[in-house]
Formats: C-alpha cells, structure tokens, sequence
C-alpha cells in the first residue's frame, strides 16, 4: 500500500503537465501566430536543457530517453524538409512513437546509473543507434518483409486506429511491465516515465506535428523536474533511512523562531552491536529506529545527524510539552524486536512449511536522549543543540535508555 501511494503520489505534477500540454494543443488555433511558432522552436530548447543538466548531474537514464527523443524529432520533423527520401509518417508514428520509444521507457527505467562514458553507457549508446539504424534499413533497403509483418492485422481491433494490432499489443503490454516495475522496483523518476509513455502514446494518436512538438516539450519539462527532485533528494534526504540528512537540519534550524525544543540521540552501544553482528544488520537496525523517529508525536520532525546519531526539532514547544512524546518514542524503541534471520533461511517463501529447528533470535536496541530548549542565555538554535548534546550525555552516565534535560 506504502509503495502505490508513492508511485500515485509521483504521478501528480507529471500528469498536470501533460493535460496542460494536451489543453494548449486543442487551444493551438486561437494563439496568436507568433505563440504558434514558438511553440516549433520549444521543444529542442527543453530537450537540450535536459540533456545539459542530465550531464552535469550525472543522470544517465533521462540523459539516453532525451537523446531518443531529440533523434525522434529530428527524424519526424526536421528531416522530410530537407528529404523526401526520409522513412515517411504513416512509418514514424507507428515504428518511431508507438514501439521505439516506449520500448526504451521500460528499459532505460531497469537500467542503473552506469555513466556516460563507460563500457555501460558507450553500450547503451550503440543500442540506441542501432534501433534507429534498424528502422532507416526498413525504408532505404526496400524490405516491406518486416514491415507487412509488424502492419499485418493477425486481430480484429474493436475501436478505429491507424495502428496495426501487434505494435497495439507491444503497447499495451509495455505500459503494464512498466506499471508492475514501478510498483515492486522503484525508482526515483517512474512518475515521470509513466507520464512520458502515455504522452507519446497520445502523440502517437493524434497524428500532428504541432501535438508532437507541444507533448515532447512537456515531456522534456517532466524529465528536468525529474533531475532536480532527484537533486533535492540527494542532497536533503538520507538515503539509507529515508529521513531529512544533515543539510535539511541546517536549513531547518535557520527557521526556527520564538520557543523551540531540539532533541538529540543515539543508539546505544551501536558500534558493539555493528562488530558484533555486521554492518548489514546495523544498516537494518538503523532503518527500523529511523521508522520509529519518523512518527514521533508532538509536532516533532526527525533527522538523521550522522551515524547512529539523530536529532528531533519541536518547533513552537517548551521541553515539559515534548519530553512525553520522547518517553513515548523511547519506549516504543526498547520494546520493538529487531528479529536477527537465520543464515540458513532460503531467500523465497518455500511452498510447503516445515517446523523450523532453529528459533529465529530476537534482537531489542535502545536509544538515549538529550532535550534543551531555547532559553535566554541561548541566542541559536546551534546553542541549543550543543546544550542537547551535553544533555545526551549525561542520558549515558545515567545508564542509557532514559531522556536527560
């Protein structure tokens, strides 16, 4: 359920853009003339910005469906000015728009970021050029054996398309692989993909140049936004945890104003814990705590501060008001099990049950706590997190497991 509401919830700003894209296209005769050849010019600016800032930040997924976007449009559109031997529209729409490129969509949104100049990438390129390469032989060559196998209507089609039922079926069942993938595998840009697809989908059907030009612009805006949540994302977010990292603390901390409350805390005796079990069951205990601090009560937001360390910001709360909902958060920590997996446990749930021999190990941590809040003789709030920090501290002198103030 966890992961459909974020898959749903980045499909929002992707979708407003392409009704926005399509709205303008359906208003495209009542623009001023000089809006309408704007509009030719548009879509080449945003592909390149996009491809510019998949560069710089290193986003080789978006960086190759822009390229094949660019091609796409340099084929479609640029090419038959200067070409009438170029493969005609009644080719490009179904081959280039209908298979092609929602053939990348799924399979660039498998791929990991692997660069732009390593065997990876340089592999990748090839790939891509040669799919075009492959549709340029099917005009140039004269072999119609491949394309009366691709147009050959094998079904009948219950509504009117110009698209022959095979690349129809390709379609259709691309787009679930690419829904099931972005439901069990995620990845931070399968907002914009989907959108990306349905939109040349839509292209595809609308058969217009002007539609082509106005749905790829939107598709390069998508794509950029992608880049930049990403961006933010590296930057603000921890990836391990999923909590707000140290540099999203720093900028909150500049905001706070008036009574506040900064709490700081660790997991106690982690690096024992780590030596003793491994750091893939540290990074586990880590994730499981950071649950936890993500639902503290009271209005507080956590952070990851580094390590096994952490820190919670109460804005608008006097210490008395937040130190119950750290009791409470700390109690549900020493009571939540950690529940330490057999080595010998297959990977898969087997078909049939056995009656285990071996009793999985239950594993407890507990979290120490310092609180301080803003007083006269504290000016910053950096102030107040060093005196949280003595605080802490003193948790640890009084045994662990307890909030100091």
């Amino acid at each position: 359920m966890k992961s459909l509401k974020k898959l749903l919830s980045s499909l929002l700003l992707p979708t407003i853009i392409v009704i926005a894209g399509v709205l303008l296209y359906l208003k495209i005769d009542k623009l001023p003339p000089s809006v309408s050849l704007t509009i030719d010019y548009i879509p080449y600016v945003v592909l390149a910005i996009g491809l510019l800032l998949s560069v710089r930040f290193n986003r080789s997924r978006i960086f190759f469906i822009l390229t094949i976007l660019f091609i796409s449009l340099f084929i479609i559109v640029i090419l038959p000015i200067f070409s009438k031997q170029v493969l005609n529209n009644t080719l490009n729409y179904p081959l280039i728009l209908g298979l092609l490129i929602p053939l990348n969509l799924l399979i660039f949104s498998l791929f990991r970021e692997r660069g732009f100049l390593t065997l990876w990438g340089i592999l990748r390129s090839l790939f891509i050029i040669g799919q075009f390469i492959f549709i340029g032989w099917l005009k140039w060559t004269d072999n119609n054996q491949v394309i009366d196998y691709l147009f050959k209507d094998y079904i009948p089609v219950p509504f009117s398309t110009f698209l022959p039922p095979l690349i129809l079926l390709a379609i259709g069942l691309l787009f679930i692989l690419l829904l099931l993938k972005s439901y069990f595998l995620p990845i931070y840009s399968d907002g914009a993909f989907i959108l990306s697809f349905i939109s040349v989908i839509i292209s595809v059907h609308l058969q217009d140049t002007k539609a082509l030009l106005i749905l790829f612009s939107s598709i390069g805006i998508i794509l950029i936004i992608s880049i930049i949540q990403d961006t933010y994302r590296m930057s603000y977010m921890d990836e391990l945890t999923g909590l707000p990292a140290r540099r999203a603390l720093k900028e909150d901390m500049m905001k706070l104003s008036g009574m506040y409350t900064v709490s700081m805390l660790d997991i106690d005796f982690f690096k024992k814990f780590n030596d003793k079990h491994g750091h893939d069951i540290g990074d586990e205990v880590l994730k499981m705590v950071a649950t936890c601090l993500s639902q503290v009560t009271g209005g507080g937001k956590a952070f990851r501060y580094g390590g096994e360390e952490f820190t919670i910001l109460f804005p608008g709360k006097e210490l008395e008001d937040a130190i119950p909902h750290l009791e409470s958060l700390r109690e549900t920590i020493a009571k939540r099990a950690f529940i330490l997996r057999s080595k010998s446990r297959p990977k898969t749930k087997p078909k049939t049950t056995k009656q285990s021999t071996t009793t999985e190990k239950k594993l407890y941590v507990t979290i120490s706590i310092g609180v301080a809040n803003k007083e006269k003789n504290t000016k910053t709030p950096q102030e107040v997190m060093k005196k949280a920090d003595i605080a802490l501290y003193r948790a640890k002198k009084k045994g662990r497991n307890c909030v100091s103030k």
